[in-house]
């Protein structure tokens, strides 16, 4: 179910995939809407990732374990938002149950400067290293000229329909979602 918001600038739905570059927002965005709204939030870093001792972003779930996560939490919920940086055939199950996708256009190196950020500054990831931090900038550099055009042709070809947003102020665009219309 589809519902456009008064301004019809941003849609309103039951189930939302937000994607964009590493740094754009999605999580801060995905977290605010499923926290006001009040239904099921889906981080697909914690789908792929095993988060092992405080040990984030270095082993990697298999693909059918990913399904399987994947598969399940749309299952149990009628209603969800998930967030994710992913193109991959493993969440072909989200883009196949999704009514709205929100992509979040984001300068690159407005990107970067909040990887770098959270890096140091996040608790969560602060046992990042070095290393995992610049694998993570090198492929988000890369993410608008490959990875953003290979996950539009994805949503062009499955026929889903999608929103490109480019704010850089994430609370003032979770304000903006019109969430009665839910």
């Amino acid at each position: 179910m589809l519902v456009f918001s008064k301004n019809k600038d941003i849609l309103c739905c039951m189930r939302i995939y937000i994607t964009g570059g590493s740094g754009s927002g999605k999580t801060t965005l995905a977290k605010a809407v499923a926290t006001r709204k009040g239904v099921s939030y889906l981080d697909l870093d914690a789908v792929k990732w095993i988060n092992d001792a405080g040990k984030r972003f270095i082993d990697s779930r298999t693909v059918s374990e990913r399904k399987e996560i994947i598969a399940g939490f749309i299952s149990k919920n009628s209603e969800w938002i998930c967030d994710g940086v992913y193109y991959h055939d493993w969440i072909d199950a989200i883009l196949e149950n999704v009514d709205f996708v929100i992509v979040l256009r984001v300068g690159r190196w407005r990107r970067h400067y909040r990887c770098i950020k959270r890096a140091f500054y996040n608790e969560s990831l602060r046992t990042m290293s070095i290393r995992a931090l610049w694998d993570l900038l090198c492929w988000d550099h890369k993410y608008d000229t490959i990875y953003w055009p290979i996950l539009k042709n994805k949503l062009d070809k499955a026929g889903v329909s999608y929103k490109i947003v480019r704010s850089n102020n994430i609370k003032k665009l979770s304000n903006l979602i019109d969430f009665t219309k839910f």
